[in-house]
């Protein structure tokens, strides 16, 4: 039995990770496109100027050697969903929210929630997904190709980490950073805080493309007390990844010290009188330093951008 999808949403600037969409959609079975009307667009994003006759015509000249499609007008996000017997929602990376409030809606209506198919997004060739507000905005092509300097921005001052990033970055596009520190930020982070810290480092200015932020802390796995570095990249729609580098093991009479404020930097040189060097060249005899640490949590934090750019026609949903 062929199954009945729905797929939705305003079509502006018909570029790849639409297109990705559709294909997900007629993959599957017979599909029904709402395409939202002049109205709603007016209200919901008025900052967009295409008619409907535009980009009803665009789609349909993409579709055109498809047959099992259909396209509706809407005036809101939910009716037609709610409304219609479907078998299959399909929802992008960034609709999955709305996705799974549509099927909570149709339980409380006695419907049957609907299969909800994620598809990820189309990268760039800046390694941020491909959608309708970059291009309208000038920074890429509906194809992703970058056409303005990348623009990061690190909540640090820390040398160290600035360079890694400098190093990470450098490998895939050209880009311009600023930096400043960020304050009341505690001297030793642990466990989840040190995630939240590293998110907060990374939040993205206005007209910037990146955000990136860098913290070490302590986790506690296996009765062992372990020093990470993570790294938070977020973009400027709001795409997040998150990595970390290897952990090594700090001793535990360090620990409850840490905990009442006390710094690793400190330690180092009130146990070892050495100043300026970081706990891993120190406890590893220089075998593995902190700038080596720091930039693997860097390359960890953007290799979910680095495949679904290397490989789009058979990305992992991350």
């Amino acid at each position: 039995m062929v199954k009945k999808v729905i797929l939705g949403g305003t079509f502006h600037k018909l570029h790849k990770g639409h297109k990705k969409m559709l294909i997900t959609a007629l993959e599957i079975g017979d599909v029904k496109i709402g395409l939202v009307s002049d109205n709603f667009l007016s209200r919901w994003k008025p900052e967009l100027e295409a008619p409907y006759a535009e980009r009803k015509k665009e789609l349909k000249d993409h579709l055109s050697e498809f047959d099992n499609w259909e396209i509706v007008e809407i005036s809101d996000p939910y009716s037609e969903a709610l409304k219609g017997e479907y078998d299959v929602l399909v929802v992008s990376w960034d609709t999955k929210k709305r996705g799974k409030k549509i099927n909570e809606m149709r339980k409380e209506r006695g419907e049957k929630p609907l299969e909800l198919v994620v598809v990820p997004p189309v990268m760039a060739e800046d390694l941020i997904p491909i959608s309708s507000s970059r291009i309208r905005e000038g920074r890429i092509s509906r194809s992703g190709k970058r056409l303005t300097p990348v623009k990061i921005h690190v909540e640090t001052q820390n040398p160290i980490k600035l360079e890694q990033v400098r190093n990470v970055f450098s490998e895939f596009f050209e880009f311009e950073i600023t930096s400043k520190s960020l304050d009341n930020i505690k001297p030793q982070s642990f466990e989840d805080e040190t995630i939240k810290q590293a998110k907060k480092r990374a939040a993205v200015p206005r007209r910037y493309d990146y955000g990136v932020g860098i913290e070490s802390g302590i986790f506690y796995k296996h009765g062992i007390h372990f020093s990470m570095e993570y790294a938070v990249v977020i973009d400027s729609v709001g795409y997040e990844t998150v990595g970390h580098g290897p952990g090594f093991t700090i001793p535990k009479s360090w620990v409850e010290k840490l905990e009442h404020g006390e710094t690793l930097g400190r330690l180092i040189e009130n146990n070892f009188s050495i100043s300026h060097k970081g706990a891993v060249e120190v406890l590893s005899a220089n075998r593995l330093t902190r700038a080596e640490c720091i930039k693997n949590a860097l390359i960890c934090s953007i290799i979910p951008r680095i495949h679904l750019y290397t490989v789009p026609t058979a990305p992992l949903n991350f």
